[in-house]
């Protein structure tokens, strides 16, 4: 297994809330009625801290926000790959910057704050994150969130090798347009 080369970063982590998806949480309902069963609704704001770089950093996922979780084929599901799970908090991060092609201050359900001198949170105006600082976020919040190295390290080369396709047309439009 080969290390991922990136700082490693401290975080606070408090695993989110979601519910599963009714189809009155979809943008076109009698469309998307098909995906109701891969989709969560974050039931409440999601909040994750960390500390790099010798700054504080804040990022919420606001409530209502889709997700299809972590985007795992159901053929590996059983072996303990799932789209729920540990990995959720780091997949609803990932779909959030994802469908916005990193360019987080675009987003309607993610926002980034970075702390000041004067330990005041500032909102992230022009923040934009490439495919791999995506990636690498994806892996670090997994670790956080519990996951265990090896399976984040197989989820992170899975989206970092066939991300692109997602990175260039995001798979579906939560309710409200992300």
């Amino acid at each position: 297994m080969s290390e991922i080369l990136a700082p490693k970063i401290d975080m606070q982590w408090i695993p989110p809330v979601v519910r599963p998806a009714q189809a009155s949480d979809l943008k076109h309902p009698t469309r998307d009625t098909y995906k109701l069963d891969s989709l969560w609704v974050v039931a409440e704001d999601f909040v994750v801290t960390w500390f790099e770089n010798g700054k504080y950093h804040k990022l919420i996922i606001k409530a209502g926000m889709l997700t299809d979780g972590a985007s795992v084929p159901q053929l590996f599901w059983s072996t303990g790959f799932l789209p729920t799970g540990t990995n959720m908090g780091a997949a609803m991060v990932h779909d959030a910057a994802y469908a916005v092609k990193g360019k987080l201050s675009e987003s309607k359900w993610l926002t980034v704050y970075t702390m000041d001198e004067n330990s005041e949170w500032i909102l992230e105006k022009d923040l934009v994150w490439s495919k791999a600082q995506c990636d690498h976020y994806f892996y670090q919040f997994m670790l956080q969130g519990g996951e265990n190295k090896f399976k984040a390290w197989v989820e992170y080369q899975a989206v970092n090798l066939f991300g692109g396709p997602a990175w260039n047309k995001f798979p579906f439009t939560p309710s409200g347009d992300m």
